[in-house]
Parts: C-alpha cells; structure tokens; sequence
C-alpha cells in the first residue's frame, strides 16, 4: 500500500503520525504525573494531619504523666526520710485530685508491709483499707465529689505488674472502668517508686480520654472526606469516628474490610469461623478467656451466617469479631494479611507506616510519650477518589487540547506538503543520476533562497567535489602503502621489546635460582656449626663454631638487607640518612669487613686516600660504605689467589661547600668482556649467568650501588678487558662539614670498651612485651650481666596492664611492634594515655623509614631493628637509663 502513494502522502502521514505519537506521549506523562502530584498531596496531606493529632494526644497525656512522676518523687522523698504515714500520703492524693482537673482518679498501691510494716494494723479498715491492710486507695473524683474504695487482688494486673516489671515508667491501653458508678474510658499512667533499687510500689494516674474521641469526630476537615484514627501500643483502636471500631485490633479492622467489600467471600468466610469457633484454646488463655472468646466467636460466625445469606440486609457485626477469628479469615486474601502484619508491627515498634487499602491512602504516624513508655499511633486516611478527580479532570482536558491540536496540525501539514514534494522530486531524479556516475547532471534551483534551495546549491557542491574526493582518495592509498611499511618497521621493534621482556622474566628466574643458593649457604653453616657446636666438648671448638655461626648470620643478613633495599629501589622508596662522617673511616672499616677473605686467598689489599679529602664531611655513610664493601666484595671474589686489591679515593672537585669524591677499585681478576659490562648494573643479571655457578652472588650488589651512587648525584662506570682484572669508578657528590669538628670517636672502640664491662643497672626494671619465647629468652640472656630487673608480657594487651597496674615501677619498656590481640603500635598509645615519661623502644624487624615514623608518631622514643646488636641494645640501654 505504502508503494503506490504518492511521495506528499507519504511525507503527509509519516508527520501526522508522528505528531498524533507526540500528543499521545505528552497527555500520558502530564496525566501520569498529575496523577502522582495528586498521591503526593494526599500522602503530605495525611503527614500534616498525623502531625497535628499527635502533638494533641502526647499534649493531653503529658500532663497527667507530669503529675504521676511528680507525686511519686513526692512518696519517695517522704519514704526515704520516715515521713510518709498514710494520713499523709491520702491528704497529698486528695489535695492534688481537687486541683488536677484533667485527672479523674489517682491511685498508690504499695507491696505488702513496704510502706510502714502495719499492714495488719489496718486490716479491715474500710474504705482506706481493704481485708489485708495494704495501703492501695484508690481516690476518685466524680461530678465535684471525691471517693475513696480499696483496691484488692491487684498483683496480676498490667497496670501494675508492668511497672512493677519494667522498673519504668508505663501507660495502660485505654479500658473501661467503673468510677462511682459510671463507667468511664480512661487510660492510666504508672511511675514505680523504687528505694535504693527495689521496687515497694507505683503511683498511677487515671486520665479519661473522651476527649480523644471528640477529637477524631470531626471528619473531612479539609473537604477530602478524610478520618483519623488513633492505636494504643498492642494496635486497639482508641478513637474512631465509628463507635463499633472501638477496642478493635488492625487485623480486625482489616478482615471486616475484606468481608464488606468482598462478599463473594462471606461463605468461605463462614468455614473459618465455624473451625475456628470449635477450637481448643486452652494453650493460650485461661478458663475465663476461653470462654470469652468461644462465647464471641459462635455469635460472629452466626451473624456472618446470616451476612452470607443476604449481605444487602444484614450489618456484619465487627464488635463480635475477635483479634484471632480476623487472623484466620486473613489467609483468604494474604496482601491483606500482610498488610495487617506490618501495620501491628509498625504500631508496636513505633515506626511510621504508608500503605494504600480499602480505597484509601494511609497513614500511619508513631506518637512517644516518653523514652520509657510504649507508644501510640495516629493513622490518617484519605480517599483515593478525591484524590485523583482533580487529575482525572486535567487528563481529560489534555486529551481534548491534543485532539484539537492534532486535527489543526493536519491540515497545515496537508498544504504545507504539496507545495513541498514537487522540488524534492526534481532533486530527487538528480541524485539518481549522480548515483549512476554523472556527476554533471543539472541539478534543478529554486528561486528564492529557503531550505529547497539550499539543498540544491549543496547537492550542485556535492557532486563538484566528488571529483576532487576520488583524487584524494587515490593519493590516500599511496599514502597508506607507505604506512604500512612503517607499520611492519614498528612490528619489528614491538618483537624487540618482547624479546627483552622475556630476557627480563629470565634473568628473575635465574636471580631467584641464585639467591635461593646464597641464602642456603649461610644457612647450611648456621645449621651445621649448631650441631657441632652443641656436641663439640672442648671450648676452642664451641667458640670457633660459634664464630663462624656469627659471621654466617651477618652474611644472611647482608642478603636479606640486599633484597630490601632493592624493594625499596622498585618503589622507589631507597632513601639517604645524611650524618656528619669521617671518609677515611667508612673506608678503613670497609676494608676490615673483607680481611677475611684477603686472607683466606692470600690476597693483597693496598688503599690510597688522598689527603685533600676533608676530616668531616656530611652524607649518608651507611650508604657509601654499602658501595665500597660491594666493589671490594666483587674485587676479592672475582681475582685469584695471591691477587691484589687496590682502593684508591681522591677529591675530583670542590665548589662552595660541596666536595666530589671519586673512588676506584681495581683488582688484577678475570677480567670483564665489553659484551658482559652492558649487563653488570641491571637488577637480577651477572655479567655472565655462570657467573653464580662458579663465583656466587645474587646480582643486586652493583645495581644496588648504581642507585645509591645515583642518589648522591654521582655515575658509576668500568674499565677492564678479560684476563686483565678490572677497575670500578664512581663518584658522589658530599658537603663539607662548615665548623670542621673533630670526628667522634670510634663508636666501635666504645662498644668493645662497654662490652667488656657492661653498664650494672642493679635497682633499675625494665618490661618486656614480647609474644615469641625464645626473643624473650634472648633478650633476658642478652642483658643478664647487666643485672637489670625483667618483666616479661606475651602480648600488648597484657603488657598495658601490667604497666598500668604500677606506672611507677618501670624505667624502661623494650615493645615487639607485632603480637597478637594488640600490637605494639596500639599498646604504645594505650600506655600514652597514663604515661608519658616511661621511654619506649621499639623491637621490630621493619626498619624503614615509613614504619619507624609510625612508631614515633605512636608515642615510641626510639627503635631497635631485629635481628637484635648487642652493641646497639647496650648503647639504647646506656643512652635512656643514665
């Protein structure tokens, strides 16, 4: 059908279609959100509603809550001074019902013989007293006359067994009692009066809610046909503008809704209650109760008989109805049952709740008395109908405004099409040509300058140009050819750097393989001069075991501190430490650490320090000595036996302050190919991967030092031809010490000096947190000869106690950073909190710089690093309890 119509009828429907789509959408949304504005209005209308009823309730309760609490503060005051006989106490109830008017009654009721002990004195002395002589007056007023009657056999009832229970405060839900003969809704507010924490008895005060319910019969205050309903705590209702929903529960209400405005369910209905009223309910309730509730639920089952039978005639009786019976109807329609659930849920709990039921927006608003007391609710309803007859009339009149709009559209657009479709045509058999490749058709113009004629003015450009885009086009794939070879060039590199990658993932592999062996060495040694030396006899060989046990730790431990530093070097954490230092020292000491192994291969070490090389200079020692002992390492185990080693450092420039050194290291060794130096200061990689089978070694050392030296803004390069040794060059930039001081001495001679005679710190005790035992063990033998009291703790918590139980005792505390339960860190601040003079050290394996800023911020003095110096631990030791 669409091929046989005309391009203007096509043009023609295709915009009135789309225009009647517009106008459809548009009255949808403006209807739809009409609709929800009107649910919003209705929803925030029941808000301000709840609101306004709830400040009224808690307004006319508070007052007599007040007066509760007040007479009971009173009673207790006069208890606790001996000052309360019951003359008194009825005075003061008299007194205070004459001029509370809102109250119509107040009641005391004391356990027995709490008050005075004179129960029986009072036995029988009616109306104040009952049988018993128990003072429980219950004083009343009536049409301007009070009377008093004695209250019996009260122990069970909530009102009182509440507060009694609770030890707080409590409010009844409204009932009905006789007050002089007439019976009157009321609710009552209880406060227990408690003597050093044992309840003796309460003080009530009964409040008539008639108000309540002239309060909620006012009905469509705002012209929406609106009511307002009002729950105690268990969900009964207290006012309803209807008096049968008296007393009744939410789930009650809900089921005489479901059979009201579902008949058809009445017969269904009729089923359950008869089950029902045959029930056993001697599992929930007494004799009395039973009764009751049989007795209710055989006259609702036959009042919904007759319902069933004609539900135009007969009132279905929702007074007969009891909280069970609706419970077991609700399972016919379980969105009600539901509904009814959160409702009483919502009211108990006393939360807000918004539900849609029975026509009506509902809403449900909790009202608090106090914190002690259990709340009420308020619950607004509003009818749907109102609610949206005014956006039903707005639908409406948009939905005639679209037609109306939609009809005048159309015959514009009828006119407006033809006079359009004619050019189009002609423009349109033009591009049929240019499609079939002329592209000097005459493409038609139109006279005037509107969109018809800018279309035929570009389409003239268009075809123009296509010419000049099929020569570009064809220099485009010269163009291309040529990238591609750059492309293939670019492929080439990529399979480089993949190669070198994969070079990189090697040479890891073979790092790992490497240092697995060298840390396997030391420990083998440690190992096994354990074995000998726990079964060597003679002292020469325990010493000599002992010995080299030593010299295999500090060798595990350079690994270990090999392969932190160069974590921090991928981290780009590896930092300087700057100090004041003697040169001449770092390197005699450097050259110390390596007579072993001079010796060992008879090896000669010559060391040549240039003079002009100031006493003091400032920078990082630990560091540059790291540097040299690598070089020198390298040097001996790299050259034979009967080598020669040679140090060499001179100053290379001096300008302002600042001082650069240059330190060669040559040895007359193997020897380096040109091949093998590219690859000497890369992470992971030897010179030569035999290397490692036949020298040792892990690979870090020079790329190591290649980063310190790279940090003291200085190069590190190589001289050497195989077979003809090798010569290592770096240079590092220090400063000059400004006031030239003296260099210190030797910090190692005073070590020695105080290991030999260590400091007596007999009369000082020191607390030890530490959770491994054989650290503690280590310690305690550590600083036995120092006679310094020990105690130990397992833990941070433990440690904090022990401290905290005796601030005074302890002159110093060594702290493990990790242990269980709490760690060192947290411990610390705990113990801040009472202390902050006590010194605090750090035990601690993590000796960067990051973790031992932590420590300090944590309130710690100071750290030690694991594993544990003597040296060091007697200076911390010296420098904190001199």
């Amino acid at each position: 059908m669409l091929k046989k119509m005309s391009l203007r009828m096509k043009l023609f429907a295709l915009i009135t279609v789309v225009v009647i789509i517009t106008f459809s959408i548009v009255s949808a949304i403006v209807s739809y959100r009409s609709i929800e504005m009107a649910r919003v209005d209705a929803f925030s209308l029941a808000d301000e509603m709840s609101a306004k009823y709830s400040y009224e309730i808690r307004s006319e309760l508070q007052a007599a809550r007040v007066t509760s609490e007040s007479l009971m503060t009173v009673f207790k005051t006069l208890i606790e001074r001996g000052e309360a006989d019951r003359d008194t106490l009825n005075a003061i109830l008299q007194n205070s019902l004459r001029q509370k008017e809102y109250i119509i009654s107040f009641c005391v009721a004391f356990e027995p013989d709490k008050l005075d002990g004179k129960d029986a004195v009072y036995a029988g002395q009616y109306p104040l007293y009952g049988e018993s002589g128990r003072y429980a007056p219950y004083w009343s007023l009536q049409n301007g006359e009070i009377d008093v009657e004695p209250l019996e056999d009260f122990d069970g009832d909530v009102w009182y067994a509440g507060a009694r229970d609770s030890g707080t405060e409590y409010i009844t839900d409204p009932f009905f009692y006789e007050v002089q003969g007439t019976s009157v809704l009321m609710t009552s507010l209880v406060f227990p009066i408690l003597i050093d924490g044992e309840f003796i008895g309460i003080v009530s005060s009964d409040m008539a809610l008639d108000s309540l319910q002239e309060m909620v019969s006012h009905v469509n205050v705002s012209g929406l046909d609106e009511y307002t309903e009002i729950y105690s705590n268990s969900g009964l209702v207290v006012a309803h503008p209807e008096d049968e929903y008296f007393n009744q529960s939410v789930h009650a209400i809900s089921a005489h809704a479901m059979l009201t405005t579902e008949p058809s369910l009445a017969r269904k209905a009729l089923a359950i209650a008869n089950d029902y009223a045959q029930s056993d309910f001697s599992g929930e309730m007494d004799e009395a109760a039973q009764a009751e509730e049989r007795s209710r639920a055989e006259a609702f089952a036959q009042n919904l008989a007759a319902y069933a039978a004609n539900h135009n005639s007969v009132h279905l009786d929702l007074t007969q109805m009891t909280d069970g019976m609706a419970k077991a109807l609700l399972q016919l329609d379980g969105n009600r049952l539901q509904t009814a659930e959160q409702a009483a849920r919502a009211i108990a709990n006393g939360e807000s709740f918004t539900v849609t039921e029975n026509g009506y927006y509902k809403v449900y608003t909790p009202i608090q008395f106090s914190e002690a007391t259990n709340p009420w609710s308020v619950a607004v309803n509003v009818p749907m109908s109102k609610v949206l007859q005014k956006s039903n009339n707005i639908r409406n009149y948009v939905i005639l405004v679209s037609l109306v709009g939609i009809i005048l559209i159309a015959l514009v657009l009828y006119v407006v099409t033809r006079n359009l479709t004619k050019p189009i045509l002609s423009l349109a058999e033009a591009a049929k040509q240019v499609g079939e490749g002329n592209f000097h058709v005459d493409i038609p113009q139109t006279k005037n300058g509107d969109e018809i004629g800018i279309l035929s003015t570009a389409f003239r450009t268009m075809a123009e140009k296509i010419n000049d885009l099929i020569n570009k086009l064809t220099q485009n794939s010269e163009e291309l050819e040529r990238k591609n070879e750059n492309l293939g060039e670019l492929n080439g590199m990529l399979v480089e750097a993949r190669d070198q990658a994969e070079a990189s993932n090697r040479a890891k592999s073979i790092f790992l393989s490497n240092m697995s062996h060298e840390m396997r060495t030391p420990l083998n040694a440690i190992v096994g001069m354990t074995a000998i030396g726990q079964k060597a006899k003679e002292p020469d060989k325990k010493d000599d075991a002992f010995q080299k046990i030593k010299e295999a730790s500090a060798h595990l431990l350079s690994l270990i501190n090999d392969i932190l530093d160069m974590s921090k070097m991928e981290a780009n954490k590896l930092e300087l430490s700057p100090v004041r230092f003697s040169f001449a020292r770092v390197a005699e000491e450097a050259g110390d650490l390596i007579r072993v192994q001079l010796k060992e291969k008879a090896q000669t070490l010559t060391t040549e320090i240039d003079e002009n090389i100031p006493e003091t200079l400032v920078g990082d020692d630990v560091r540059l000595s790291q540097v040299l002992i690598n070089l020198l390492s390298n040097a001996v185990k790299f050259t034979g036996e009967r080598g020669e080693i040679g140090l060499r450092a001179f100053v290379k420039e001096k300008a302002g302050n600042g001082v650069t050194l240059q330190v060669e290291v040559s040895d007359t060794g193997i020897g380096i190919s040109g091949e093998q130096q590219a690859k000497l200061f890369r992470m992971f990689e030897q010179a030569d991967n035999s290397t490692s089978r036949s020298f040792g070694g892990t690979g870090l050392g020079l790329a190591l030092s290649k980063r310190i030296v790279g940090l003291m803004d200085g190069e590190i390069w190589v001289e050497s031809e195989p077979d003809k040794g090798s010569t290592f060059f770096f240079t590092v930039k220090l400063e000059q010490d400004a006031a030239e001081k003296k260099e210190s001495p030797n910090p190692t001679e005073n070590a020695a000096e105080q290991a030999d005679s260590p400091v007596d710190y007999t009369g000082k005790r020191l607390l030890l947190a530490e959770d491994i035992a054989i650290n503690r063990e280590i310690v305690i033998a550590m600083l036995e000869e120092t006679h310094i009291g020990i105690d130990c703790a397992a833990n941070g918590r433990e440690a904090y106690e022990m401290f905290a139980a005796n601030p005074g005792q302890y002159d110093l505390i060594l702290m493990d950073i990790q242990m269980p339960e709490v760690d060192g860190v947290e411990a610390t601040r705990m113990i801040r909190q009472i202390d902050t003079k006590t010194p605090i050290i750090a035990l601690t394996a993590n000796v960067f710089t990051d973790d031992v800023e932590t420590y300090l911020e944590s309130g710690m003095n100071n750290h030690i690093g694991k594993p544990l110096d003597y040296t060091q631990t007697m200076e911390m030791l010296e420098q904190y309890l001199k």
